[in-house]
């Protein structure tokens, strides 16, 4: 497993970290609009990186690793902010030969945000995910994927399908363990699994980004994607907005009595 963060160089443009890379783990793609920033004399960082131990004492190990970037047009600037809201729960434990423990974890949305992946990590025993989108009284599925630490996958969503949460929104993610002998990537169901770096031990987390979106960002969004519900007839997952009507202007009465001032001022008194 290992992560990637962008250091700048001289110049201050608050790029933060790329994403995670993995074994097996497809590319990134991030917004058209919320591109990040390679700065010139930054390089790329390789912060939390490690390779199994071979078999055999005393032998080398190699591995190689290669990056590749494709570029806006020049003269490119970003127009969206766009960063990770990553989250998850550090204080679980997978009791021995247990097939079915769960973890859940909370994310409340601290401004209305555009969903732009679905990245679930775990360990050796984790096999499924979902998330899940709470607004008020509604809950939504959004995602749900079984998991092989085999094989780490980054889910991106189509234009059109990325989820738009507004302010308030509580994101709810949920984990399924197997640490029995059922699971083939358990080394030894004997023993239980709880938080850590290493494969046999557990995480449970979400690797996810999205674009923040201001209210004016939203409302464009939301307009956007009532256009193609209406055009196409997909199912509207994820927009919680687009199920409600536009709102109208309230006409003012033309023969409302007008106020006196003594009685606006007696009201305002009481």
């Amino acid at each position: 497993m290992c992560s990637s963060d962008l250091i700048e160089g001289e110049t201050p443009t608050g790029l933060g970290a790329l994403p995670i890379h993995e074994v097996g783990r497809n590319g990134d793609v991030f917004p058209i609009e919320a591109g990040k920033l390679l700065p010139a004399g930054g390089y790329i960082n390789w912060g939390s990186m490690h390779i199994h131990p071979t078999a055999a004492p005393g032998a080398d190990r190699y591995a190689r690793m290669d990056v590749g970037f494709k570029l806006h047009p020049k003269g490119y600037v970003p127009t969206r902010e766009f960063r990770a809201y990553t989250f998850g729960r550090t204080e679980i434990q997978v009791d021995a030969h247990q097939t079915n423990e769960r973890e859940d974890a909370y994310f409340v949305a601290p401004a209305h945000m555009k969903l732009t992946n679905y990245e679930p990590h775990m360990h050796a025993n984790g096999v499924r995910f979902c998330l899940q989108a709470a607004y008020g009284r509604v809950v939504q599925t959004i995602n749900c994927s079984g998991y092989d630490h085999n094989w780490v996958r980054n889910y991106q969503y189509e234009e059109n399908f990325e989820p738009l949460v507004p302010k308030g929104t509580v994101l709810h993610a949920i984990g399924w363990f197997d640490n029995s002998a059922k699971n083939v990537n358990v080394a030894d169901p004997r023993n239980a699994a709880t938080f850590g770096n290493g494969s046999l031990s557990n995480m449970f987390i979400m690797f996810n980004f999205a674009e923040f979106l201001t209210d004016e960002q939203y409302k464009q969004e939301v307009a956007k994607r009532k256009e193609f519900l209406a055009l196409t007839g997909e199912e509207n997952i994820g927009c919680p907005a687009c199920y409600l009507p536009e709102p109208k202007p309230q006409p003012q009465r033309a023969n409302a009595p007008a106020r006196s001032e003594e009685h606006t001022s007696e009201l305002q008194s009481l």
